[in-house]
């Protein structure tokens, strides 16, 4: 385990550096991979069905890798996809599981099947009633304003990760400072782009901010004065992603 302690807004935080893992169907590669990066990482983030497409549950995949591995998890749950007994059931699962966070979303458009509709403030009023100890994350964008990120920082979440995050500035200042004030933990995703997967980052996260990896040095030590941790994503370039963990780490310690 590699947590930090530092002080942000005057409250002390443990800032973590979670990486985001690309699922896979091949089960010795999905381990051999979460393996590699777990010597740079407090955590892993692991989405659900991403785009649509069919590599397993998020929910199965962490119990796997926490199971396996030791490794502390952060399974999704695409919510437009299930109905509200078993978002409810699965949770259940994940904490006998010992699982201790999730994070409810609604998700990328089912490819089969109808919309389930589920609002992920509704089913997280739900969840905590049945597992009120368990650690619930939500998305924030900052591509809204600021009056209407800090209305879902009202909602129950404990935390969220932070989509759209481009640096420091006048606007994530006054979000950072509502989020400290309500004691809700925000872990921004930064993209890292590299040569192999520039393309399909361009293709499938377009209006999403990215970093080369010679700009992780000044983003994430920004980032380190703001949030309580960072996740890193290097979509379709494990070793890109690899190589960005050794570099996070050799910046925060």
């Amino acid at each position: 385990m590699l947590l930090r302690h530092h002080v942000v807004w005057g409250w002390p935080v443990v800032f973590r550096v979670i990486a985001e893992l690309a699922p896979s169907k091949r089960l010795r590669k999905l381990l051999e991979r979460a393996n590699q990066i777990s010597r740079y990482v407090d955590a892993i983030d692991i989405p659900d069905a991403p785009l649509g497409l069919f590599y397993g549950s998020a929910s199965i995949i962490a119990v796997l890798l926490h199971d396996r591995l030791g490794i502390p998890v952060i399974p999704h749950i695409r919510l437009n996809t299930y109905m509200l007994d078993g978002v409810i059931n699965l949770i259940v699962g994940l904490d006998l599981a010992g699982i201790n966070e999730v994070v409810l979303l609604r998700g990328d458009p089912p490819r089969l099947g109808r919309d389930s509709e589920l609002e992920t403030t509704h089913v997280l009023s739900i969840a905590k009633k049945y597992v009120p100890h368990l650690q619930y994350g939500g998305l924030i964008s900052l591509r809204y304003p600021v009056n209407e990120v800090v209305k879902r920082l009202n909602e129950g979440f404990d935390f969220f990760l932070v989509l759209r995050y481009s640096g420091k500035g006048e606007k994530i200042g006054k979000i950072v400072k509502e989020a400290r004030t309500r004691r809700k933990a925000l872990y921004p995703y930064l993209i890292v782009a590299t040569s192999r997967n520039a393309d399909l980052v361009a293709r499938n996260l377009s209006g999403q901010p990215f970093f080369r990896v010679n700009e992780l040095t000044k983003i994430v030590g920004e980032a380190t004065d703001l949030f309580n941790g960072i996740i890193i994503s290097c979509p379709g370039d494990h070793e890109g992603l690899v190589q960005a963990l050794r570099l996070v780490k050799s910046i925060v310690g």
